[in-house]
Formats: structure tokens, C-alpha cells, sequence
């Protein structure tokens, strides 16, 4: 019968510990995917960075309500059994690594700070108080949020062993383990330097990575206008293959060509020197007349007289042809 228990404690802690709140308000606010800002956690202090605290408050409230309804419940069922605390403890344990491993997220959830301190207070308040004041101090004086939380889970255990709660410091130091597990990360950069500060107007640059990275949207698909097929073109075979015959001729023109020795141009020779000209004798004619001769006179037409008027003609006497001399008898 006490396994019964057992299984049902730890199946329903697991699965109530695995209900995203983080990501489940912040999209019910319309504030998209919490896992693809900050550090990509789903835990409150992943969600104040989305600027709504009240978001942030609810988250944490829930988170922690986790494990502390878990035990709450599994304390109320399991009412006189002989074996009650560890029933309680069970669940509340479950439910707190449902959150850090969430079957709903593929096992990628949250650091279970929050889920650690419900489960103290459900479990046994004293220790949660103490934890609280260990964190709070820490954080004050260091203001780093992640060393807080690693140094009350360290605490913790211990102070459940010295006021004699042997089975709560059993699981907290299993719940220690894995806190500074999911807090790897926070620890090298504690080691480097580079882990953020409480109220650091910087931290938003200096986030932690998403310890996967978070899903990027699709690109827009390109719309390709469909263009004409280029024509097939004709397989060709090698002229070696075509023609045999070819081959020979082929790699010789294909062959080095051997280089051409070019000959230096011939000088082009002189004009000859003109000949002197012997002086011509005088009366003769010169060069010049001989080259360029006296063109000839050009004849021009004489105009036609114009006739005479009749009148003119006739009072016009006739001149006496004188008498021939008669030869002597």
C-alpha cells in the first residue's frame, strides 16, 4: 500500500510541478514566448524583464505554489500513515523537478529557486524563514541574485540537520544538488566576473544565454516568378568519338605551336638626290615655260553685222569704174 503512495505522490508532484506559469501568463498578457528574451528561462526573474511586475509577482507566487500544494495535498491523502513526512517530501521534491525538467517543454524549464523555498514553507516554515533571511542578507550585500540562491541551498540542508529534521535534509540536499546544477551557468560567470547585479541598468546586455538556443521565426518565403525553360540543347559526343579519323590532326592543331621567329624589317632606301638642273641658254625657253606653257588665245566669235536696211543700199551710189584707155591705132 505505502507504494501506491509513493508512485501517486511522486506522479502527481511531477506533473503539477511540470505547468509552465511563466510562459503561460506572459502569453495569456499577449507578451509572446517569455523563452525568446532575456535568458530564456520561464522562471519570475526571466518574466520582470518583460517590464510587468505584476506578471513577474504572479509567476513567482505560482512556481512556488508548485511544490507547496504538492506536499500540502500529499499530506492531507497520506493523514496517519507511518511514513507521512516522506510521502510529503516525495511529492514536493517531484514537483519541484517537474519544474526544472517539464515534460510539456521538452525538459527545458526553470531553475526551482522559487519551487524550493514553497516547498520549505509547505514542509516546515521555520526553515523556510531561515532561508529567506539567508537570502536576503546575501543579496543585500553582495547584489547578486543567483550567489543568494546558491548559498541558502547550501544552507539549507545543513540548518535542517541541526534542528533535527533528518528526512528534510535529506531532500533539500538532493533539491541543492540540483539547483546548483540548473545554476552552472550563473556559477562561471560568479567565477569570471560577468554575472549581473541586482538594479544593474546593464543587465539586460549582460543576460545569460538561453542554454538552447530559442526558436527563430521562418523566413518569409521568396516568390520566384517562373521563367521559360531553356531549350534542351543536343548532347555532343567528343570529336575522338565522332570522328576517329580526326584525332591525329585534332591534337596536333591542339598541340603548342612552336614559336615564330620574326625577322627584323628591312630599312626602306633613300629617295635619290634630285638632279641639277644646267642652266638653260638665252632665247630658249625656260622650265617654267616648258611645265607651263602660254595657254592660247581663246578666238571669240565676232558678232554677226546686222543687215543693212534696203533704203540705205540703194542711195548708196556705186563707184564709176574709170574707162579702160583704148589702145592706139
Amino acid at each position: 500500500m505505502l507504494p501506491l503512495y509513493f508512485t501517486l505522490a511522486a506522479v502527481f508532484g511531477y506533473l503539477l510541478g511540470s505547468i509552465p506559469f511563466g510562459l503561460v501568463i506572459t502569453k495569456a498578457a499577449g507578451l509572446g514566448d517569455i523563452r525568446a528574451i532575456g535568458s530564456g528561462n520561464i522562471g519570475a526573474t526571466n518574466v520582470l524583464r518583460t517590464g510587468r511586475k505584476d506578471l513577474a509577482l504572479a509567476t513567482l507566487l505560482l512556481d512556488a505554489g508548485k511544490a507547496g500544494i504538492a506536499l500540502l495535498i500529499a499530506r492531507w491523502l497520506s493523514e496517519g500513515l507511518p511514513q507521512q513526512t516522506l510521502i510529503e517530501l516525495t511529492a514536493g521534491t517531484a514537483a519541484f523537478v517537474g519544474h526544472c525538467f517539464p515534460i510539456w517543454l521538452k525538459f527545458k524549464g526553470g531553475k526551482g529557486l522559487a519551487t524550493f523555498f514553497g516547498l520549505l514553507f509547505a514542509g516546515y516554515w521555520p526553515l523556510a524563514m531561515l532561508a529567506g533571511a539567508t537570502w536576503l542578507a546575501i543579496a543585500t550585500i553582495f547584489r547578486y541574485s543567483s550567489l543568494a540562491g546558491l548559498i541558502t541551498a547550501a544552507i539549507t540542508p545543513i540548518a535542517a540537520l541541526v534542528a533535527g529534521l533528518p528526512e528534510h535534509a535529506a531532500f533539500t540536499a538532493l533539491l541543492a544538488a540540483l539547483i546548483f546544477w540548473r545554476h552552472r551557468g550563473n556559477i562561471e560567470r560568479l567565477v569570471a566576473g560577468a554575472e549581473p547585479r541586482i538594479g544593474d541598468k546593464k543587465a539586460a546586455a549582460a543576460e545569460e544565454a538561453p542554454s538552447e538556443p530559442a526558436a527563430t521565426p521562418a523566413p518569409a518565403p521568396v516568390i520566384v516568378e517562373p521563367t521559360a525553360e531553356p531549350e534542351p540543347v543536343a548532347p555532343t559526343l567528343p570529336v575522338a568519338e565522332a570522328a576517329p579519323e580526326l584525332a591525329p590532326v585534332i591534337e596536333e592543331v591542339a598541340s603548342e605551336p612552336e614559336p615564330i621567329a620574326f625577322a627584323p624589317p628591312e630599312p626602306e632606301p633613300a629617295p635619290p638626290e634630285p638632279t641639277p638642273v644646267d642652266p638653260t641658254p638665252a632665247g630658249s625657253p625656260t622650265m617654267i615655260e616648258d611645265v607651263a606653257p602660254e595657254p592660247e588665245p581663246i578666238a571669240h566669235a565676232a558678232p554677226e553685222p546686222e543687215p543693212v536696211a534696203p533704203a540705205l543700199a540703194e542711195a548708196t551710189p556705186e563707184p564709176a569704174t574709170p574707162a579702160e584707155p583704148k589702145p592706139e591705132a
